[in-house]
C-alpha cells in the first residue's frame, strides 16, 4: 500500500512539473514559416497546454506565431547562443543580429547569461532586450527583421 501511494504521488508530481524541451535538430521544420531549421542554436520551442511541442526557426518566428496563436501555453524554450542548450524564455535576454550574411536576414539570438548578452550586444552596437520586448516588436506592424 505504501509503495502504491508513493507511485501515485510520484506520477502526480511529474504531471505538475514544468515541460521538458525536445532537442531542436538541423532539418526540423519551423511551425510558423515552414522553413527547414538549419541552425539549431537559433531555435525556439513552444509546449502547448496539451503537451504538444512546436519548433521554430528562431525566437522571432515564435514571437510572430504567438501574435495569432489561440492555444494554451505550458512553456516556451529558446536556445542559448553560447551553449546551444534550451532553457526557459522567461530568463532569456535577446540581441537582434544579422543571422544570414547572404540574405541580410535579422533575428534574435537568445542568451542565458546577462553578461554574455550585454557583451554580444555591445560588439554589435545593439542592446539586449527581454522576451516582452521581442513580443512587442513582433506585434508592431512596421517592424520587420527580414
Amino acid at each position: 500500500m505504501r509503495y502504491a501511494f508513493s507511485a501515485i504521488l510520484g506520477l502526480a508530481l511529474l504531471g505538475c512539473s514544468g515541460a521538458s524541451p525536445v532537442a531542436i535538430q538541423a532539418g526540423d521544420k519551423c511551425a510558423y514559416c515552414d522553413r527547414t531549421i538549419s541552425e539549431p542554436r537559433l531555435g525556439a520551442e513552444l509546449v502547448g497546454s496539451d503537451g504538444q511541442t512546436a519548433k521554430f526557426h528562431s525566437p522571432g518566428c515564435l514571437a510572430d506565431y504567438l501574435t495569432t496563436y489561440k492555444g494554451g501555453i505550458k512553456d516556451i524554450f529558446v536556445t542559448d547562443h553560447d551553449s546551444g542548450q534550451l532553457f526557459s524564455v522567461e530568463s532569456a535576454l535577446f540581441v537582434l543580429d544579422r543571422i544570414d550574411e547572404n540574405t541580410d536576414e535579422r533575428d534574435y539570438r537568445a542568451f542565458r547569461s546577462a553578461t554574455a548578452a550585454a557583451a554580444y550586444a555591445r560588439d554589435r552596437s545593439s542592446a539586449a532586450v527581454d522576451w516582452a520586448a521581442v513580443r512587442t516588436m513582433a506585434a508592431a506592424p512596421k517592424t520587420k527583421r527580414k
